[in-house]
Parts: structure tokens; sequence; C-alpha cells
């Protein structure tokens, strides 16, 4: 069946029913996510080299920050799958290793795996509606910028002040208090405090331009761009709730080298157990069912490319 739909021409292909999409979802969904633990390995160490060639004066401080940048961003999808157990999934005793790889892609982003994992489990569960943690980004593209600002303030400060903040914030400081476990807390506000640890070392050893440059700015930016691709750009506008529309797809030159598939973020939301590799296969696969239903296929912008059979 899989063989079968993936091989046909899309012109060709014909509906298929629910049952069939979730066969084609199980069959796309490994035990072991081989190329996503390559991944966990690989972009630490291009971290590690690029913080290497700064510091050794190899590479000009701006250019490590500009790739350090982008490595920051990938790690986010190591997070991605870790929260949905896509990294080793029901292979006993080894399933140890979705947190591991979920630490490592939230470090690589400067930011906790609790506070990650949580809000993407209710990002699933609320999708597009007040109470997803995502939802901040809403609105036009040009109101990122502040947001990220914003986002990145709040970021700064350990979350064992959120009770505090929450008193003197809005709606979703409060929203976000009431989610946290106080280990989960604890968690993020360490990897918080870490931030300060390193600035603190580089300060005292002279390197305060290399933390700046080779830390926190692509750390900042990485989570800029978590911003654009992962959240702003699959969800927008966000005015549909629905299974096949509060999510789209966005064909767009470079799309999936550069987001690592995220272009077709809408193949996560239907099933999130499938691997980001496979992305490409399950769209081809369900692209049917996707246009029966209704779906968004467009362009880098919505409404561009719509109903699009690129």
């Amino acid at each position: 069946m899989l063989t079968d739909v993936l091989t046909m021409p899309v012109d060709e292909a014909r509906a298929i029913s629910h049952a069939d999409e979730k066969r084609i979802a199980r069959a796309l969904s490994p035990a072991i996510a081989w190329p996503t633990l390559a991944l966990a390995i690989a972009l630490p160490a291009a971290f590690a080299f690029c913080v290497a060639l700064g510091m050794a004066e190899i590479a000009p401080l701006w250019v490590c920050a500009a790739i350090l940048s982008l490595v920051s961003y990938a790690h986010y999808t190591l997070v991605h799958e870790a929260v949905h157990s896509n990294v080793v999934a029901g292979v006993r005793g080894w399933t140890w290793i979705n947190p591991l790889v979920g630490w490592i892609g939230a470090l690589g982003l400067g930011i906790g795996w609790p506070a990650l994992r949580r809000t993407h489990i209710l990002h699933h569960s609320h999708t597009n509606t007040d109470d997803d943690p995502d939802n901040f980004v809403k609105g036009a593209f040009i109101a990122l910028l502040p947001k990220w600002v914003v986002n990145g303030v709040l970021n700064m400060i350990p979350m064992v002040f959120l009770p505090l903040l929450a008193r003197v914030g809005g709606n979703r400081l409060r929203r976000l208090e009431s989610i946290f476990s106080p280990g989960e807390i604890l968690l993020n506000s360490a990897v918080t405090l870490l931030t300060y640890a390193i600035l603190g070392a580089a300060l005292l050893t002279g390197h305060a331009q290399h933390w700046l440059f080779l830390w926190f700015i692509p750390t900042k930016f990485g989570v800029l761009y978590l911003h654009v691709f992962f959240q702003w750009l699959p969800h927008y506008p966000f005015d549909r709730t629905d299974r096949y529309g509060a999510t789209r797809i966005s064909h767009w030159p470079g799309g999936g080298i550069f987001t690592l598939q995220q272009n077709l973020h809408l193949m996560h939301h239907l099933w999130p157990s499938v691997p980001f590799y496979n992305y490409p296969k399950l769209y081809r696969a369900l692209r049917p069912v996707l246009i029966e239903e209704g779906a968004r296929i467009e362009g880098l912008y919505a409404g561009s490319w719509r109903k699009s059979k690129v």
C-alpha cells in the first residue's frame, strides 16, 4: 500500500481512507530514528567547532555568530522530535534517549527542556486558540520583532521569579505560571542561570566579546528563527483550529532544507509520530486527502500558490 502510493504520479493519486492514512503514518514511524540521532551528534559538534574557530580567531566573530544562529535554530528539531518520543519509539529500555536528545536540543537554544516540552504539548492540544502558548506570535509578520525582544527579555529572567512576574504581567504569564511543576521551574531556572555563569566566567577571563558573539547572539537569533519558521509561518493566519486547517503547507525554494522539512509542518500535526525527515513521503501519500479536506497548500506567504500542485 505505502509503496504504491509513494510511487504513484501526483495527478493519478487516489483518495485514501483514514484507516489507510493511519497505516501509512505507522509505516513511516520507525522504532529508531537514526537520522535524528545523527543530528543530535552533528549539531552540538558543529556548534563546538564554530565556537572553537571564534575563540581561536580563525574566523571573524560575526561570521561565527551567523553560522551559530542557524545551528542553534536547528537544535529545536531535536526538541521537536524528542517531545513526541520519535527518536526512539517502542524500544524497551532505550526510551531515556528521547529526553536526552531533548536536552541537547534545548541547551542549543539556551532554554530548558521542560519549558519547551510542556509548551509544545500544550500547543498541540490547543493549536491556534487562546490556550496555545505559541499564540503570542499571532498577528502581522512585522510584529514578530518586538515580540521576540520582549520574549527574549522574559527568557533572561529565571523562572523561579515567574509567580512574581505573573502578578504584574498579562494573561500569558499567568497561564505559564500554572502549567509548570516546581521541579520544572527549578530546571528551567538553572539553564537561565547557566547563561549568566558563562557570562561571569567570560568577564573574569576577558572573553565577554566571545560570550556575546558565540553564545548570546546565536541563541537569541536561533529563537527568532524558531518564532518565524516553526511558529508563525506554519500557522499563519491562525484563523482555523480544525485538524487539516490549523497548520499549512508552504512550498518555497530551499524551504525543506532550511527548515528541516517544517515547511511541511502540517504533516507533523496530523501524525506527530512521523519523524521530520519522512514528512515529504507522508505529504506525497496524503496529498489527495489534504486537497479533499481543504488543507492550505500554499507558497511562502498565505494566499500565494493556493491549491498548488507542487
